[in-house]
């Protein structure tokens, strides 16, 4: 492997190149330069590639400048020599057949992941991708066997719970500031369709509550398991909003824009349960935003800003806690992309089980999609169990057609009200 990590870019679109602050994967990394490597950007369009390659080249040398100014030589001398010799694709196999990658960076549509993902592993790559993970638990679940199958390291991309806000949090929960934790509230929420997902038949419940669930989990503890689901009155899974413009073309959304769920997590040494409230929309929020109540208190966020508050009322303010290892060079922004991919670095230097893996990541794709049998059911609550047999009965009678057929007949289904 060398010193450093070679890494292979597939998809170079929004997610790649972000959208201003440091955000996006493409900021972080000339942070990490000193531990990785990017060899290679692989697009099947290729007008996204020579886009993404323009922006690597840019930003390098931005950097490099950057950087030389802030007394950094060994980074710039990397930054300008990896900018010279990163290579293009449009087609995976190539990229794969031609280049010694040791970590696959997957930001290409969800629709297509399960592929992607196997076809890196099977590689002998370590991969990491973003979310959601799959349109599907079906499909979730071929990766969790792929990881098993090829022995490879496994990250699902969350970026929010390496941000210093999410671990201040979890910290403060963990002292037991609050007392014993009780519930979470969380909404993922924006004011327009995310058209990209709509082609692929997925919408606000899997595009955003695939950030609101891993979120609320990593505050609960990944020790708990997803146990009972259950959409809330009066929104549940709904279209609130018919039509919107995209790229100024007015179009008809045929998927929900609006999703509030609970989701029951429990501990399974214990049967101890705590309670995630959730709104993914693309239609604004209209629910609680990030709050977690325990019996003694409660910590409330307000555009960053963490505010502990006891039974009686009484408040302060905690500052959130930055890590001592992103001092060196300062990261683009504490936004989380910089230390997820840091961290996944980590994770392959000393063979460490990611923070959050493909198991993890499948269990939170079964729940969203339970979410949708629970919407069908009259909003019941629907035990993950219920769903898995559900699911798998329909693979047994499909075969790879379920994987469509399954995601079709829940958003159908469930946006009817009848099963």
């Amino acid at each position: 492997m060398g010193d450093r990590i070679r890494v292979g870019i597939i998809g170079t679109g929004g997610i790649f190149e972000g959208w201003g602050g440091g955000s996006g994967h493409l900021p972080a990394y000339p942070w990490v330069v000193k531990d990785a490597k990017v060899v290679a950007l692989c697009d099947v369009n290729e007008e996204n590639l020579k886009r993404g390659e323009y922006a690597l080249k840019r930003l390098y040398e931005k950097m490099a400048r950057e950087y030389e100014s802030l007394g950094y030589p060994d980074y710039v001398e990397l930054l300008r020599a990896d900018s010279r010799d990163v290579r293009l694709y449009t087609d995976l196999d190539s990229m794969l057949e031609s280049e010694e990658i040791d970590l696959a960076d997957i930001l290409t549509p969800c629709e297509t992941h399960m592929e992607h993902v196997i076809k890196c592993l099977e590689a002998g790559c370590h991969v990491m991708c973003e979310k959601p993970l799959t349109r599907t638990w079906l499909e979730a679940l071929e990766i969790v066997k792929a990881v098993k199958r090829t022995g490879r390291l496994f990250q699902y991309n969350e970026q929010q719970i390496y941000t210093p806000l999410f671990h201040s949090i979890r910290q403060l929960i963990r002292k037991g500031e609050i007392g014993e934790l009780e519930c979470v509230w969380i909404s993922d929420s924006i004011g327009m369709p995310s058209w990209k997902y709509t082609k692929g038949g997925v919408g606000a419940l899997l595009d955003l509550g695939s950030h609101s669930i891993i979120k609320s989990w990593f505050l609960i503890g990944f020790d708990y398991i997803p146990k009972r689901v259950r959409t809330l009155s009066p929104e549940g899974i709904s279209i609130r909003v018919k039509e919107g413009y995209d790229h100024g073309i007015l179009r008809t959304l045929k998927v929900e824009d609006d999703a509030h769920f609970n989701v029951e997590f429990e501990d399974p040494s214990t049967g101890r349960w705590v309670n995630a409230y959730i709104e993914a929309s693309w239609s604004y929020r209209d629910s609680h935003g990030l709050r977690i109540v325990g019996s003694k208190g409660e910590i409330k966020v307000v555009n960053d800003a963490i505010e502990v508050i006891d039974v009686f009322g009484n408040s302060r303010k905690v500052e959130p806690w930055r890590e001592s290892w992103l001092r060196e060079p300062p990261p683009p922004a504490y936004n989380g992309f910089p230390q997820e991919i840091k961290a996944m670095l980590n994770c392959i230097k000393e063979n460490a089980r990611p923070l959050c893996d493909e198991k993890i990541a499948a269990e939170s794709i079964a729940a969203l999609n339970a979410c949708y049998l629970s919407e069908a059911k009259g909003r019941t609550a629907i035990y993950l169990n219920e769903f898995k047999e559900m699911a798998l009965k329909i693979m047994k009678e499909k075969g790879e057609k379920a994987y469509e057929s399954l995601l079709k007949t829940l958003v159908e289904e469930a946006l009817a009200k009848k099963l």
